[in-house]
Parts: C-alpha cells; structure tokens; sequence
C-alpha cells in the first residue's frame, strides 16, 4: 500500500496530539477544581492539596499531575527541607479571578470545543447537535464572566490591533465604526494613533457597561461612540471605514452575505471595508492555521466557517462593492480592503 509521506502516520505525531490534548486538559481540570486560587495563597505538598480541595484521586496520579503542570510553567515546585515533601504553588496569575485579563474564560471555551469535538460525527451525520447552546448566549449569561472574557479577547488581539492602528493610513477618512467591537479595544487603540478620527464601536446592548467602563479606564469616555444593537438587523452608524475584525468566520453563507450588504450601506461614498480575518488560501493547501479555525467556527458556531480572499471578492461584488485589495502585508495578519 503507498503513503503519501507528509501525511503518514507517526509515532512521534501520536504523542504530539497526546501532549497538545493533556497540557490543555490539564489546565482545565485545575481551573474547574479550584488549584490555581488555593496555590495562589500558600506552598502546599500534594498531601495537604488533595485534602484542602477534598479530591479522591490516589496521590501517585495527582502528583503526576501537579508535576505536569509545573513541567508547563504553571506550577513552582519547591522542596521542603524540613518534610523533603515537594510544595507546590502557583507560578503566574493567568488563571486567578482576580486578575481581569485571565484566561480562565479562554479555557472553558475550549473545554465546551473539547466536548463538542467528541460529538464532531452527530454535527457531520445529523447536521446539528442536540441541546446546543448558543456560543455568544453561553458567554455573555454571567456579567463576572463576560467581562472575563471580553477582557481575555482583548489581550489576545492587542498587537494585531496594535499594527493596524499604525499601520493603516487613516489620514484620508474621517469617521470609523468597528462592527462587533466587544469592549472597544480597536477604536481606542485607532484614537491613540489617529486622534483626528470619529471612533464608533458597535455591539450587543448587554455588553455596552463593560464597553463604557473599558473606553472609560481608557481615557476616551465621551471620545468614542458606543452604540448598540443587533449587527444583522440593525442600521450601522454612517462612516468612511468599517471594520470587522475576527467576525464574519462566526457565521455561516447567508449571514456572511448580510453582514457584507450591511457594511456597504453603512460607508460613506468612497469608503472602504476592512475585513480582519485568517484566510484560507484559494486550494486550501498552505494555511493550516486557517483550516483549523474554520473547523472551529463549524464546531463552536455548527454552521460557521473561514473564507478564502477569492470567496471576500465574491461577497463584496454581490454585495455592490467595486473592488478589494489583499492588505495582509501591510497588516502582518491576513485583512482585505473592500472599496465602495
């Protein structure tokens, strides 16, 4: 039988796939039991933690497993000259309540995509999964946890939105609306850049507090407009650009074409669409990355996807756009111009 050799099966890819599952994993478990927030306070042996957190494991595995956190940097571990008990505490504050840019709600959305992934064949043979939640409702049903994760997708787009907001010529334009703008992280960092221009970000009403209060801490209160409503239903505010950064993979063909519709006819005359997104490339060879957010997008969203740069054209012409350019050199991340 021939193999294609790039593709064969490995030992080492086997244990590669095991590792990237239990260092994943293995965080999550930590956060739902509660580890981080009690080793945040105190050095602890393995003994004294499987009592304090009441766990019923046999002390050899759990100390496999603290091991392994501390293999991965979560954990110091320390030994005891007076017991010569190892004591283990926390080694960063990426998972603890108290710090407002965790992680922690970053790691539960995998934890619902790991559960999901395990019914990946009920999505591809029934078409949907019984009792789904809707992501966004799942995200947004606790105001403490919203924040958390709004603030966690903030730090993870901060240097993409970073070189946009210095990369991008804004000279030209005078108002700019962020489409989906969650706590308002683009137009703050487009403000500091580019004072000149009009910032509007645009979300859902339940969101708009911790939208004020971020662009409050900010500095911009009173400097950016924030408006709410439903992207798909309602009217964007009139502006030069419009962007939507990380969005439209959300949603599947006939939301796709609605948003691009919409975009057009919030612009001015002359005004340009700018889509941030990770492409697929035209033969779906070479962006892996993008392959695996598309995957993603149909897990978590059951009908989302990505879209190559050739599929933006298509959309932007149907939707009355005269034309796009591939900006992703400019941006150092895959981003499209669509002009009015």
């Amino acid at each position: 039988m021939q193999t294609n050799s790039s593709t064969s099966f490995t030992k080492v890819s086997y244990i590669d796939i095991i590792k990237g599952f239990l260092e994943v994993g293995s965080i999550i478990a930590a956060i739902k039991i509660g580890l981080f927030e009690l080793l945040s306070k105190e050095s602890l042996s393995s003994k004294e933690i499987l009592l304090r957190l009441k766990l019923k494991c046999k002390l050899r595995n759990f100390e496999d497993f603290l091991d392994k956190l501390q293999a991965t940097g979560n954990l110091f571990r320390k030994t005891s000259n007076s017991t010569l008990e190892n004591q283990y505490k926390c080694a960063n504050d990426f998972f603890l309540k108290e710090n407002p840019y965790n992680l922690i709600p970053y790691y539960m959305m995998l934890d619902r995509f790991l559960k999901r992934l395990n019914r990946f064949d009920e999505l591809l043979t029934e078409g949907e999964i019984k009792n789904f939640q809707d992501t966004f409702e799942i995200l947004y049903a606790n105001p403490i946890d919203s924040r958390a994760f709004l603030n966690s997708m903030a730090l993870m787009h901060e240097k993409q939105f970073d070189i946009i907001a210095k990369k991008f010529d804004f000279k030209p334009y005078k108002t700019m609306t962020d489409i989906g703008g969650a706590l308002g992280l683009l137009s703050v960092k487009i403000k500091i850049i580019n004072p000149h221009i009009d910032c509007s970000t645009f979300d859902l009403p339940k969101i708009q507090n911790d939208t004020e209060k971020f662009i409050e801490e900010n500095g911009f209160k009173n400097h950016i407009k924030i408006v709410s409503g439903d992207m798909f239903k309602d009217s964007y505010p009139k502006s030069d650009i419009i962007v939507m950064a990380n969005l439209t993979n959300d949603w599947n063909d006939e939301r796709k074409k609605i948003l691009f519709k919409k975009a057009y006819e919030g612009l001015n005359e002359k005004g340009v669409f700018l889509i941030v997104e990770e492409f697929i490339d035209k033969k779906k060879e070479k962006n892996d990355y993008g392959l695996n957010l598309s995957l993603y997008m149909f897990l978590e969203c059951t009908d989302g996807f990505n879209i190559s740069i050739e599929e933006v054209e298509i959309y932007a012409k149907n939707a009355g756009f005269s034309s796009i350019a591939n900006v992703s050199s400019l941006f150092e991340t895959s981003a499209v111009l669509c002009y009015k």
